[in-house]
């Protein structure tokens, strides 16, 4: 049984080459396009990229007005609440 289950941990560490165990590890990781830790997710989509800046809708006052929906969330610029405050956008208001 504790060959077994050392076998599977084995496996289990086993990530092919140019492949990180997580994303999001390195920054640049999370606009490089690339599903670094093979999870299904790419960049601001994958969950290792949440709080990394490039992934942070307002963090920056351009991502408030690039028509670019940078965390993924469905709302973009002044529609998404984390723009509301920052580069003109009030709170509620909307792009449309």
């Amino acid at each position: 049984m504790r060959s077994s289950l050392l076998f599977l941990l084995a496996l289990c560490a086993c990530k092919p080459d140019g492949v990180s165990s997580d994303e999001g590890a390195d920054p640049s990781q999370c606009e490089d396009g690339t599903d670094n830790d093979a999870d299904g997710f790419t960049d601001c989509a994958d969950q290792g990229c949440l709080g990394v800046s490039v992934c942070i809708e307002g963090d920056v006052a351009e991502d408030c007005s690039d028509g670019e929906d940078n965390d993924l969330d469905g709302w973009t610029d002044c529609a998404d609440q984390d723009c509301w405050g920052v580069g003109g956008c009030s709170e509620g208001d909307t792009d449309t």
